[in-house]
């Protein structure tokens, strides 16, 4: 299962680092209305400066941080003059730190519908945003995107953002293409060369990536994503020294970048074999962040590489508890469960394996191998069937195999490794 481990450890390396899609937050304070009233004692006042009073309110409730109390204000306003678009276009801003993405889309939805002219184009970019980041719903994203680059061609948020969208679809020349656009339009928009950098990588164009990378740290020398970036290429170029000490200064810039952690703990037990520093990065990982399964995983594979089973037993458990499907996960935990001569809690580990995995010989011949261990000759029979169907080479193997030496009298073995 040496392969299979080293696939595992790939698979789950830390993916790039995308940059977060800029909102649109520019307070409007223009209200226009002729709306009047009586008061009480007679005298007139504005409908509009009332309902313009509570829009204040909500814009100063959004500077300190405070969008419940922002929503409230704005929904006082919009009770006054039911198309202020002003107000529905920051409410739906107050929604997004709420994290309300279907709130926060029918108010930007709304500035649309009132085709309010000073608004429009935040309000696509923004209802874009909730598509993109918040929803999944990334064509829906770049159609918004789409609309705000038509109405202003200059604004280099929505090129960068719809960039951002044509990544998740997997669209990385025209995700390329767009983050060129952003950075015609502001040289210096940093997470746009760190995500044009990642479209290159996805692209395989490995130097630009590179130089996006290095032009980002030129820009921003305490960027920590870009460090991180530049250690996964170089992982992936095998310079593992030069991969390590760009983790080491992500982590300087960032004491809390779990990703670069798990990474750089990584390379410490796959590559170097340093198991110690392997498991402080790990557990600084997951001291960081409890829930960050990659860490479980390759901390379990650090214990196991150590020889240190119940350890690694909690750790590919509580993989496990997350996705009850990981078969890597499982097989490690049943592997460790065998040295530990705990052979009933192996073999189910190993079944819950091939059910996955069907047709996964290695493990169909480990069952094989512990059920003839328990002297269940038609299990071990079998399972030995499945993994000579799988892999017809290791009928050599069956025949020298000491854990087999229970089936080597019977016809049934004989005709398999025949």
């Amino acid at each position: 299962m040496e392969d299979m481990k080293k696939l595992a450890l790939l698979v789950i390396l830390s993916s790039f680092t995308l940059s977060a899609p800029a909102l649109s937050a520019e307070p409007l304070s223009e209200f226009i209305s002729a709306q009047e009233d009586l008061r009480r004692d007679g005298k007139r006042y504005s409908q509009s400066a009332r309902a313009f009073a509570f829009y204040e309110k909500g814009l100063q409730a959004l500077k300190t941080k405070k969008p419940q109390e922002a929503v409230e204000a704005f929904t006082k306003a919009l009770r006054v003059y039911p198309s202020y678009a002003e107000a529905f276009y920051e409410r739906g801003n107050a929604y997004l730190l709420l994290k309300a993405p279907e709130r926060a889309l029918a108010d930007f939805s709304k500035v649309i519908d009132l085709q309010a002219k000073p608004l429009l184009v935040d309000a696509y970019n923004n209802r874009g945003f909730v598509y993109n980041d918040l929803l999944k719903q990334y064509d829906k994203a770049v159609a918004d995107f789409s609309q705000a680059i038509q109405l202003n061609p200059l604004y280099a948020r929505a090129w960068y953002n719809r960039g951002l969208a044509h990544d998740r679809l997997g669209q990385h020349e025209a995700a390329v293409a767009d983050y060129s656009k952003t950075l015609q339009l502001q040289a210096d928009y940093l997470d746009a060369y760190n995500n044009r950098g990642i479209s290159y990588l996805d692209l395989k164009e490995y130097d630009k990536a590179l130089q996006d990378f290095e032009k980002a740290i030129k820009l921003a020398p305490n960027y920590a994503v870009a460090y991180y970036n530049l250690g996964l290429i170089y992982a992936y170029r095998k310079n593992y020294e030069k991969s390590l000490q760009y983790y080491s200064q992500a982590i300087e810039r960032n004491p809390n970048y779990v990703e670069a952690y798990h990474n750089r703990g990584y390379l410490y037990n796959d590559v170097r074999k340093d198991y110690e520093k392997a498991l402080n990065d790990f557990n600084r990982a997951l001291a960081i962040d409890p829930t960050y399964i990659n860490a479980y995983f390759n901390r379990g594979l650090t214990y196991y590489n150590k020889k240190d089973f119940p350890n690694a037993i909690l750790d590919f458990s509580q993989v496990i508890k997350d996705n009850g499907k990981d078969a890597d996960a499982l097989y490690y935990r049943g592997d460790c469960h065998y040295w530990l001569n705990q052979l009933d809690a192996a073999i189910l580990d190993f079944q819950a394996v091939v059910s996955l995995t069907p047709e996964d010989a290695s493990t169909h011949y480990l069952l094989a191998s512990l059920y003839a261990q328990k002297k269940d000759a038609p299990k071990a029979l079998a399972a030995l069937s499945l993994a000579i169907q799988h892999n017809p080479d290791l009928k050599r193997a069956a025949r020298n195999e000491a854990a087999l030496v229970f089936l080597r009298k019977l016809p049934e073995f004989q005709k398999l490794v025949k």
